[in-house]
């Protein structure tokens, strides 16, 4: 069977002989990708198919991305060859999917009530484009759950600063909330109750 990954096809022999483990990708609600005779796929256990070993451990603690992996793996003292290697059975496998990633850190962070700006930043660091999302920004965001998920975050904030709305209005663009609705929630905020307006 041969799977694709951008311009690069992988050979993946179901009939190679070597380490076969299934991996529960951490954060990624219970889905759990086969990996089936993967590190076989590579040949011998040679500095390629211990730099796979270490991406599958890696990835039963918690999903990263293609980026962080590498980066983990050159700090870890891998080679080039071997890096690019392994990285390339593990995104044909599907151990590694940056669209899997982003999904999943954009929906975390919404449950901790960050703002747009904030996950495109946060994401960023990981060397994930957003943009690689078809969906993004429309799927995750609309004025409506980031006026109720500002409005949320204002609910919980026991604001210290002399001036009441400042401290409302910083606090929320430190969420990364675009400015208009940083407007819209403080005003409303000001002026209902909070924890009435929010709808379970």
């Amino acid at each position: 069977m041969a799977l694709e990954h951008d311009s690069l096809t992988c050979a993946v022999d179901t009939q190679a002989q070597g380490t076969t483990s299934d991996v529960e990708i951490a954060g990624d609600a219970g889905r759990a990708e086969t990996t089936d005779n993967v590190v076989g796929n590579i040949g011998t256990m040679d500095d390629a198919g211990r730099a796979l070993n270490k991406i599958v451990r890696l990835l039963k603690v918690r999903d990263r991305s293609v980026n962080e992996m590498s980066q983990r793996l050159k700090r870890d003292g891998y080679t080039q060859a071997a890096i690019e290697r392994a990285l390339d059975q593990a995104l044909c496998s599907g151990l590694l999917d940056d669209q899997r990633f982003a999904r999943n850190y954009i929906n975390g962070k919404l449950r901790s009530g960050w703002g747009a700006a904030r996950i495109e930043y946060g994401l960023s660091r990981f060397g994930v484009d957003v943009m690689c999302l078809e969906d993004y920004p429309d799927a995750y965001f609309d004025d409506q759950s980031q006026l109720e998920r500002a409005l949320a975050a204002l609910a919980k904030l026991r604001p210290t600063a002399r001036d009441k709305q400042a401290g409302r209005y910083r606090f929320l663009i430190q969420k990364g909330y675009s400015t208009h609705i940083v407007r819209r929630a403080v005003r409303m905020g000001r002026n209902i109750d909070v924890d009435a307006y929010i709808e379970d």
